[in-house]
């Protein structure tokens, strides 16, 4: 399968492709085929839920908490944890970089504990002895035992020995296993061990993500072979399927790409190799992957998936919506199913704003009845559907008030076989198989995250939510920014309401840019001609990235959606593929341009970004770079007060926050990453309605991950985040911390210098990946020299026309 690597938050990007074959033909939207009444012999899991308790020293301030490992042993659960406790305030803010008579060992401990599958410790202490050795990793043998994998360091590399001490659940050691290791003169980070059911110890080191070779031992520690992935990354542990040994892997190359394609591997242990991978379908995160005696599991916000080693397909053995089980705490979650009536799931929900991950143990049991029967349902369906509307959805079907319950689906973690046959035809089968719900009669009864796609709103599938707005139970738009919504129209209908929205343009050092908010290509080519030899204009970008972002503000003025046409062939679209020709890069290798952000660990930094500084060889380090005086400008995408506040101040005496340069000078451009729709065939319009109405008001509009549409709430978290980044920029002065972030002082002027900016939006980013990889496809010869301008736009013409016409 192949999957889009994400480069920021994981917003959904999915456009509607063109229907080909049978697709084509049905036009018509079909009457509505949702099942929408709950049965008392539908199927429910009854669910108990509970935090795991790290046991940690109470007398001290708990700086951070990593978990190291999780291993599930079927009764218990092995936990390896790392807690890291803030030193005294005379010791952190003092000018001695070292204090010799201070215990700093004391405010960091490194335990292994077991727990019950309620989240409670149960073993006593810590079963790893620091004594022993350094600790790399554990794991359960075959016979239930815990196996600890310890290096005994020596000052000579050389001399460090490696050993496994096996250990009952009382820590008392069982046996203990030298290991004949394979490497030499270094020591090597191994990071997972594993025992495999026919007594085989295997280990991988630390690097995830690269080429690392599998290491092979007997039962007694003799080296056997090692295993070495030519040219692929393990993703995952070993498995087994009907008798052999299987592995997840990913090109080896997969961080520099925007693709992954996941591959199911046989591992050959006659041969010490990796055979042939048979493509899989349906994994979309590989954290969110188990390995059990039983097969390979997947589990994503919709549900339970088990990998069928025969069709390569992932096929849903749970649902989250047959469970009462809050959705919020299921975007990182492991399960172990027993048995068809009984599955077990570890869930990681991680807090950016504390920098803390809270761990959650779920058992769930198959009810004999379905609880909810007699329910009517609402059907909700998105794209990486929010943390805090899966936090509404919790609530409102706890309400018995409520006469609805409602169901969702996430469709950036839906791989049914039908999508998956249209994903083999092309790179939008996600959207592809939305446009098919809608004329099949399987549409949602509310949309989520689709906003900005225009073919939806030219089909009659959405409602305008204007009137909705504008009615007796409707919004008082003087306290909104009415602007953001009218940017959002379409022939001044608004078909998906903004929630929350980002900004996109460019950050440049006003020194070397001269140039307004709304500007032209000329403005660019004058800007570039000024330049000193030390500093570029722009981040080395592919030309393709760049036509797709400097064409999103206007898109779709070369489409007609209404009279089904598309007229690219003309002078501002030459030349933008002309500025693009002069400042893009042809080159199929360039290292991705990026912010090296970074969060300190103690709690006196609150969870805020700096700038991290430091070995960034993989990436094009922007920040660093504009920093530095040697690049002009950068793309941004402005999510909230502390990212702009650090793009405008990495740029010394302050950066400036500009729109893309293009043709029609559109400027800086709203993005709505969280947008709500009515779907027109919904029999709950006015249910849907006062659902969306109620993410509007100030409480909800506080919690948004990006810019509210509430004034008063954007006027409240500016100022709150003002006040956060002093307070976080003086505690940066006065600790001693390593210094590899650089924070900066808060501006107290940013509210209102924001307000101004936001103002001053009227336009929206507009995406259709259908005709944007016409335009890419068709638009490299151009960019190596090999068709003119005019040569491309006519087949883009023709091409884009048909895409279009078929919808």
């Amino acid at each position: 399968m192949i999957i889009r690597n994400p480069g920021r938050k994981l917003i959904a990007v999915v456009l509607l492709l063109s229907m080909a074959g049978a697709c084509t033909a049905c036009k018509k939207k079909a009457k509505d085929k949702r099942k929408r009444e709950i049965l008392e012999s539908d199927t429910f899991f009854e669910s108990e839920v509970g935090e795991l308790k790290f046991p940690v020293d109470e007398s001290k301030k708990l700086s951070y908490l990593m978990v190291d490992s999780v291993e599930y042993l079927g009764d218990m659960l092995l936990v390896n944890y790392t807690a890291t406790y803030e030193l005294p305030e005379e010791i952190s803010h003092s000018n001695m970089p070292y204090i010799p008579d201070f215990d700093y060992d004391a405010f960091s401990s490194q335990k292994t504990v077991l727990f019950d599958l309620h989240g409670d410790p149960i073993s006593k202490g810590n079963l790893h002895d620091p004594k022993d050795g350094e600790l790399m990793t554990c794991a359960t043998d075959k016979d239930g035992n815990l196996g600890f994998l310890i290096r005994d360091n020596n000052a000579n590399p050389e001399l460090s020995e490696y050993f496994i001490l096996i250990k009952n659940n009382e820590g008392e050691v069982v046996k203990r296993i030298s290991l004949e290791v394979p490497w030499f003169k270094d020591n090597r980070p191994i990071s997972k061990m594993q025992f495999l059911p026919d007594g085989l110890i295997t280990m991988t080191e630390a690097r995830s993500g690269m080429e690392m070779p599998i290491y092979v031992f007997d039962e007694n520690g003799k080296n056997l072979g090692t295993i070495t992935p030519m040219g692929r990354a393990i993703m995952s542990d070993i498995f087994v399927q009907n008798g052999k040994y299987y592995i997840l892997t990913a090109p080896s190359d997969f961080l520099y790409s925007n693709e992954i394609s996941y591959t199911i591997n046989e591992v050959d242990m006659q041969t010490w190799s990796l055979k042939e991978g048979k493509k899989t379908n349906g994994i979309m995160s590989t954290e969110a992957v188990s390995a059990s005696e039983d097969g390979l599991y997947s589990t994503t916000p919709n549900g339970i998936d088990k990998y069928d080693i025969s069709s390569g397909e992932m096929k849903e053995i749970l649902n989250w919506n047959q469970t009462d089980v809050n959705h919020n705490v299921l975007s990182m979650v492991k399960s172990y199913p027993k048995n068809e009536n009984e599955i077990f799931a570890i869930a990681e929900f991680f807090d950016p704003e504390n920098t803390r991950s809270t761990y959650y143990v779920i058992n769930l049991h198959r009810a004999e009845k379905n609880p909810h029967a007699g329910e009517k349902i609402m059907y909700v369906g998105g794209s990486y559907i929010s943390d805090d509307f899966y936090d509404f959805v919790q609530r409102y079907n706890a309400d018995p008030g409520n006469k609805l319950r409602i169901e969702t689906i996430d469709y950036a973690f839906s791989e049914t076989e039908t999508t998956i046959e249209i994903a083999e035809k092309s790179p939008g089968g996600l959207a592809d198989k939305v446009y098919l719900q809608f004329l099949s009669g399987n549409a949602p009864d509310i949309l989520l995250g689709f906003s900005g796609f225009d073919q939806f709103q030219y089909g009659g599938f959405l409602e305008d939510l204007n009137p909705y707005i504008d009615g007796e139970d409707g919004l008082d738009r003087s306290l909104y920014f009415d602007n953001i919504f009218r940017a959002m129209e379409s022939d001044g209908k608004l078909y998906s309401a903004p929630l929350c929205f980002e900004l996109d343009g460019c950050i440049v050092a006003p020194d070397l840019v001269d140039a307004e908010r709304n500007w032209s290509f000329e403005d660019l080519d004058k800007v570039a001609a000024s330049l000193p030899e030390n500093v570029e204009l722009l981040p080395d970008m592919k030309c393709e990235e760049m036509l797709a972002k400097y064409l999103s503000p206007d898109l779709t003025d070369y489409m007609d959606m209404k009279k089904k046409n598309v007229s690219f062939s003309s002078e501002n679209m030459i030349r933008l593929m002309e500025e693009v020709k002069k400042y893009g890069k042809t080159d199929e290798k360039i290292k991705p341009a990026r912010w090296s952000k970074s969060i300190m660990g103690t709690s006196g930094y609150e969870g805020v970004m700096g700038l991290g500084i430091g070995s960034t060889f993989s990436i094009q380090d922007v920040g660093n770079l504009l920093a530095c005086g040697n690049l002009a400008m950068c793309d941004v995408t402005v999510s909230d007060f502390q990212d702009y506040h650090l793009y405008k101040q990495v740029v010394p005496g302050g950066g400036k926050l500009l729109g893309y340069p293009s043709a029609q000078k559109k400027g800086i451009l709203a993005d709505p990453v969280k947008s709500i729709s009515i779907v027109e065939a919904s029999p709950y319009k006015k249910e849907a309605w006062s659902i969306i109405k109620s993410f509007f008001g100030e409480e909800s509009q506080l919690e948004t991950t990006a810019f509210p549409v509430s004034r008063s709430a954007f006027a409240k978290i500016g100022q709150e985040e003002t006040d956060k980044l002093a307070r976080v920029y003086e505690y940066f002065l006065k600790s001693r911390d390593q210094k590899d972030v650089i924070y900066y002082p808060a501006d107290p002027n940013m509210p209102e210098e924001l307000t101004e900016i936001v103002e001053s939006v009227r336009f929206c980013i507009h995406r259709d990946d259908a005709v944007m990889d016409i335009i890419k496809d068709e638009s490299a010869g151009y960019f190596l020299g090999s068709r003119t301008a005019e040569d491309v736009l006519k087949i883009v013409d023709n091409r884009a026309r048909q895409v279009v016409q078929e919808r």
